[in-house]
């Protein structure tokens, strides 16, 4: 029960499903974690690395200021009061609007033309 997962899996399933299942050491499929939340994607087998692959060539097209405000924001922001969220936020949204990531995808946007990488 360390390392906090127990406390990040209750906070996505609940704790008195967590509760129950510690308990009686029930498990779930990947159709039931699909349902409950703990999965986002449910690959026939053998199908993670092509999943994952596709995942991770889509993240990387992304500019890399945005990438970072949601890896590094998102998780303190659902953590703060909803007037401070909402300060972080903006903030975040203006440092990222505003690089020059952004300003060339808004070009390529309005020209209807593809995004330079």
């Amino acid at each position: 029960m360390g390392g906090r997962g127990s406390a990040r899996i209750a906070e996505i399933i609940g704790v008195g499903r967590l509760t129950e299942m510690m308990l009686t050491g029930r498990g779930i499929d990947a159709d039931m974690g699909d349902r409950i939340g703990l999965s986002h994607y449910i690959v026939e087998p053998g199908g993670a690395r092509d999943k994952t692959l596709e995942i991770a060539e889509r993240v990387a097209g992304n500019a890399q200021i945005s990438g970072n405000m949601m890896l590094h924001g998102l998780g303190r922001i659902s953590r703060m009061s909803p007037e401070d969220g909402f300060f972080t936020g903006s903030l975040a949204q203006a440092l990222t609007m505003t690089s020059p990531d952004a300003r060339a995808g808004i070009d390529a946007f309005l020209k209807k033309s593809d995004i330079p990488l």
